[in-house]
């Protein structure tokens, strides 16, 4: 498959040539040509000086690393697929998208509310008129841990992850979806074109209000995240590695005496593909990463630097305790220092006077967040806590047709298909993901730990 790819600046009246030219061509001098993956290297030699100093996340630079190679590989893998599309001078973002307003600030970029202009739907696949998109605006000098990632995997591998995040069944597996990914190699950026959300996240939903929710409402909602779980873990082989309320939000508005919106999974940047889907054992494995996240959603081992599937079931525990209790386990709102955090990890799990829930729902965040890894839940287990039969079933039966009929029905689904084949003191995630520190932990601390 071709590489899209937009016209470089020439001489001449810019217009009339655009008008004839398709979305997949070369930068050679003759219009309607594609750019092949082995004929990319000449441009790819463009990028060169920009990616000495490129550095991702945890702030580590990547001397063990030609950026330039890194970046190359992983365009050269997406262009095999047509996912990217590159544009240069004289098109501009704002030649493809009408940006509304910003969405929101991090320290990859900035997230901006727009429509999709007529060339843009004339040279992106996949979008919508009248539709509103997120886009998401990158560094090409600053690599997130998923492109990292998809630079230890095969070729194959990467193109596979990506027809599978890009498919209906992510949508409809609560994953927000991505539809394109966009260079502008002239001014050193990135784009992503991305499912807009428009309800409220998880945290601002929770944070307004004034007494918890129904075991009900919460099994729907954490029913909903353990899908999206699912799908990563097992369709994709991702690790999410920041699942916190920030980076769960509602499809759609929400609406007074209405049932609520699906609930979507977001934000992969700091995800981490695995070399294929987990199952079976390997939902119980770690692997060496540097440590990444959101503090008071990380797992113990986590801050040991090792990572995996149990990871982000310990995360969906505490977002599980957050949604029934608006208040964070363990006493990790106290905490404000890394220390402070993994002391805390140590200490029994308890409830709050008077926000008990169910011994069902009790006992769900009790598996989840179980230190010992053999002992913790798989998203498989999870999905069949009887937690979620009884209170969604009690719920049908308070309220036939809500949508919890649906989410129980979605969940059934999915284990089917797997057996065949009050306060608004709710503290935020401040400062965002964690970086990593100088010191790594010894052996001998890990080995200690993990044994736990």
């Amino acid at each position: 498959m071709a590489l899209a790819a937009d016209e470089l600046a020439r001489e001449g009246d810019d217009s009339d040539t655009m008008s004839q030219t398709p979305s997949f061509w070369s930068t050679g001098s003759q219009c309607g040509q594609t750019m092949s993956v082995g004929g990319a290297e000449k441009l790819f030699r463009f990028w060169d000086r920009l990616r000495r100093t490129a550095r991702w996340k945890n702030q580590r630079r990547l001397s063990e690393y030609d950026t330039a190679d890194l970046f190359r590989q992983i365009a050269s893998v997406f262009a095999e697929a047509g996912f990217v599309y590159m544009f240069f001078p004289p098109r501009r973002i704002s030649s493809f998208v009408t940006c509304e307003r910003v969405l929101g600030e991090g320290s990859f970029g900035s997230v901006f509310l727009a429509k999709i202009t007529p060339l843009g739907l004339e040279r992106l696949p996949g979008l919508v008129a009248d539709r509103m998109y997120a886009v998401k605006q990158g560094s090409l000098d600053m690599l997130e841990p998923i492109e990292v990632s998809m630079t230890k995997v095969s070729s194959e591998r990467v193109l596979e992850f990506q027809a599978v995040m890009m498919s209906q069944a992510a949508d409809d597996a609560n994953i927000a979806r991505l539809y394109i990914f966009m260079m502008e190699p002239s001014r050193d950026r990135h784009y992503e074109i991305l499912e807009y959300l428009a309800g409220p996240d998880l945290f601002r939903y929770l944070n307004g209000r004034t007494e918890t929710v129904s075991e009900a409402t919460g099994a729907r909602l954490v029913s909903q995240l353990l899908l999206a779980v699912a799908f990563l873990h097992m369709k994709c082989g991702l690790l999410h590695r920041d699942i916190k309320p920030e980076n769960l939000a509602f499809a759609g508005p929400l609406v007074p005496g209405q049932p609520l919106p699906p609930l979507k999974l977001f934000d992969f940047g700091l995800s981490w593909i695995l070399e294929k889907p987990a199952t079976g054992d390997s939902l119980r494995q770690f692997i060496k990463l540097p440590r990444a996240g959101t503090p008071v959603y990380m797992a113990p081992e986590n801050w040991l630097e090792r990572c995996g599937p149990p990871s982000d079931i310990w995360a969906v525990g505490v977002v599980t305790y957050v949604i029934l209790c608006l208040s964070l386990p363990f006493g990790l709102e106290k905490c404000d220092t890394g220390d402070s955090i993994r002391a805390a990890l140590r200490t029994p799990l308890r409830w709050r006077d008077g926000l008990e829930p169910s011994a069902d729902a009790q006992d769900f965040v009790t598996r989840a967040c179980t230190r010992a890894r053999p002992h913790r839940a798989t998203v498989e287990e999870l999905m069949q806590h009887h937690w979620f039969k009884n209170s969604i079933d009690a719920s049908l039966q308070a309220a036939p047709g809500s949508s919890a009929r649906a989410t129980r029905e979605a969940t059934l689904s999915v284990q089917r298909s797997r057996a065949e084949g009050r306060a608004s003191a709710l503290p935020s995630a401040e400062g965002g993901p964690m970086t990593r520190t100088a010191v790594p932990p010894t052996p001998e601390e890990v080995e200690e730990e993990l044994a736990q």
